[in-house]
């Protein structure tokens, strides 16, 4: 691994354990501010509104504690070796790994410790399901690695057309 691959290595690390500290600190305030009354932030479109999530996503598996916390465990331990060993060489790929790890990492957490996941973000006009930070970065670095897999695909066909004109 070259220095600016150790050096990337590193910010990434940082910016991990950065998403994970801001999601937690974010939780701990919706706890102890939102708990008790939703807060309208823009009225009829968006809410800070206390929930806690025994599932995953959408809450499936709701009340499947043990399940959750060994199959994200599992799903995290992979995701960490590949970005730590240095197999994936697509940047973008890595950047949006690291988003989603960071995230799953943040969920896992209040998983093993309390046992729920804190949700407290809440848009009223899409009646989406209450999400958190953690949240955030899961989906928009899944969005990145799906972006970066469609540009990997684009390209290849690309070359192939090329090799074939």
């Amino acid at each position: 691994m070259k220095i600016s691959g150790i050096i990337r290595k590193i910010i990434y690390i940082a910016a991990a354990v950065l998403i994970v500290a801001v999601d937690q600190i974010t939780k701990v305030i919706a706890g102890n501010v939102f708990k008790e009354d939703s807060v309208p932030v823009i009225k009829n479109v968006f809410y800070f509104v206390y929930t806690e999530n025994t599932g995953a996503a959408f809450s499936m598996f709701s009340g499947k504690k043990w399940l959750l916390i060994g199959f994200v465990s599992i799903v995290m331990a992979v995701m960490l070796y590949l970005l730590i060993s240095d197999r994936i060489k697509n940047k973008l790929f890595e950047a949006g790994l690291w988003m989603a790890v960071a995230g799953g990492i943040g969920n896992l957490i209040d998983r093993i410790i309390k046992g729920y996941v804190v949700d407290f973000i809440y848009f009223s006009p899409i009646n989406f399901p209450v999400f958190n930070v953690a949240d955030i970065f899961i989906t928009v670095g899944a969005g990145i690695l799906l972006l970066s897999l469609i540009l990997d695909i684009a390209k290849e066909k690309n070359k192939n057309t090329a090799k074939s004109e």
